[in-house]
């Protein structure tokens, strides 16, 4: 898209190209010209308060050119500068200057470095005009800042954080918690919110866990805050216990058909205080273990037995038991696979 504003007598206009977002401003011409003398035409002066500032919206990586066609006689000099730092052809901007218009072109596409009001002043030896252009770069946002642990309760752990430093440009919308065992090194996701503190339940067992935190906007993820140190709850870490919890399936094996040579899982949660032990049988015998048939803890209470490339020996009843200090429960499903018709 392109925003041109119509030249006068003795003006400088604005042309702004752009690939992709233009907000546009508009720049009422100022009545009346600053000239000397009919062969000479300075650039004339704008005042600032006369329009609303013209304002480029792109996304990080967007190939942004800006252009001003400029009028002037003699024909001025053009500088441009972005605060105190005065800008030239380099490898990552180009500065153009013709005698009808000035352009900065960034090579690489623009960074959200790139972000703030761009100065382009034209001057002769009758005058000068200075036009001002604000870039805004949308981007990821930063890491969140300052995650710390305010509150260890029995079974729950309350954390607290700051917002990015910078939003990206664009409003945050939501943040992302995730926790990893001290036993693993795997980051699963606890919880949103879009508020900076958040209360992850149901802690429970001797794992200890550290916490960090991402933030999102529209345009994608940030990095994760620096983790937490390792946690437990106030019940790990107090000698007398005063009470238990039976364990309790929140999800049942399920019974599983299928054909020889798949692979196939049988997945469950069981809670309890202090954390259960599982027993797993097949057909009322122990089930041996090896590299076809493993049990995976993916979190304190989801676990997953992987059966790989089933045979037809495999069918049978599998049981799992969760026993602690409270009691035991169990439950069961049976595996039927089928044979294997080859053509």
């Amino acid at each position: 898209q392109c925003l041109c504003l119509g030249p006068g007598p003795g003006t400088m206009v604005a042309l702004v190209s752009q690939d992709t977002m233009l907000k546009e401003g508009r720049f009422p011409q100022r009545s009346g010209s600053v000239t000397t003398r009919p062969t000479s035409l300075p650039p004339c002066s704008m005042s600032p308060d006369l329009y609303p500032r013209q304002t480029v919206q792109a996304v990080r990586g967007d190939h942004v050119t800006i252009k001003i066609p400029i009028t002037g006689k003699p024909e001025p000099a053009v500088t441009w500068q972005k605060g105190p730092e005065v800008l030239s052809s380099s490898a990552y901007h180009q500065v153009i200057t013709t005698r009808s218009f000035t352009s900065l072109v960034f090579l690489k596409g623009v960074q959200r470095k790139d972000t703030g009001y761009y100065a382009i002043t034209a001057k002769n030896r009758f005058g000068s005009d200075k036009q001002t252009i604000e870039v805004n770069v949308a981007d990821i946002p930063d890491a969140p800042k300052g995650l710390v642990v305010s509150d260890i309760a029995r079974d729950s752990i309350t954390l607290t954080w700051e917002p990015p430093a910078s939003d990206g440009g664009s409003e945050i919308i939501n943040y992302i918690v995730e926790k990893c065992p001290t036993t693993a090194d795997r980051w699963i996701r606890a919880g949103h919110t879009t508020d900076c503190s958040i209360t992850i339940i149901n802690i429970f067992g001797k794992t200890k866990y550290q916490f960090r935190v991402i933030a999102e906007n529209q345009f994608g993820l940030s990095l994760p805050s620096p983790p937490t140190e390792p946690i437990t709850t106030k019940e790990d870490k107090s000698v007398i216990r005063n009470y238990d919890e039976e364990p309790m399936f929140k999800r049942l094996l399920a019974n599983v058909e299928c054909t020889e040579g798949d692979s196939v899982r049988f997945e469950l949660r069981v809670s309890g205080v202090p954390t259960p032990s599982l027993k797993w049988e097949k057909d009322g015998l122990p089930l041996q273990f090896g590299p076809k048939v493993v049990v995976i803890e993916q979190d304190i209470d989801y676990h997953v037995l992987h059966i790989r490339e089933t045979l037809l020996e495999d069918d049978g009843v599998y049981k799992v038991t969760a026993t602690n200090s409270a009691g035991s429960a169990s439950c069961q499903a049976t595996l039927k696979p089928s044979p294997n018709s080859y053509n």
